[in-house]
């Protein structure tokens, strides 16, 4: 099962996202995410890397990070079946990025997915993925019922096994509980 470092939202937005993800699994659209905390994920790795050695780099990152405010700006798609929100991209996302992989250098370039490298990086929080074709009209119609623009903070840093969810470790932003 391959890693992900995703950052979660502020307590009001993981509701309004989390209200996506149960009208999605309502519908019956892809793949459920409703046992998901809602993210923006930062990197994914495969399942080769060192994860003590990462969950101990990912509390100091977290201990020395604010929240980074975002707005969720509009809904967009990935081929394959994806609906996302996505933020205006800012610098403080940006760095928050290429702050992260700073962080975690010692991880082989080769563990880490290409589209999650900067440079390549697309943010964006997954509200419904596996859809099918004929899915993804009906998942975009779920999408823009959201009261858009949202702004929210990222505020947790998280170290995520998948398929199934596991959260192997969630640490706030700045010390913050």
């Amino acid at each position: 099962m391959p890693y992900a470092i995703e950052m979660s939202f502020d307590p009001a937005t993981d509701a309004v996202v989390r209200g996506a993800f149960a009208e999605m699994k309502r519908r019956a659209l892809g793949y459920d995410l409703t046992p998901s905390r809602p993210h923006v994920t930062l990197a994914v790795a495969s399942d080769t890397i060192d994860e003590p050695t990462l969950a101990a780099e990912l509390r100091a990152f977290a201990a020395k990070r604010a929240p980074v405010p975002v707005r969720l700006a509009y809904v967009s798609t990935f081929p394959g079946g994806v609906v996302y929100l996505a933020p205006f991209v800012t610098p403080a996302l940006l760095e928050l990025h290429r702050a992260l992989h700073a962080r975690v250098p010692d991880l082989p370039p080769a563990a880490i997915s290409h589209d999650y490298r900067p440079g390549a990086w697309t943010p964006h929080c997954t509200l419904a993925h596996d859809l099918r074709s004929d899915e993804i009209d009906t998942a975009v119609r779920v999408a823009t019922s959201l009261p858009l623009p949202i702004d929210a903070a990222l505020v947790r840093v998280s170290l995520v096994r998948y398929r199934p969810v596991d959260e192997r470790l969630g640490v706030p932003l700045g010390g913050r509980t």
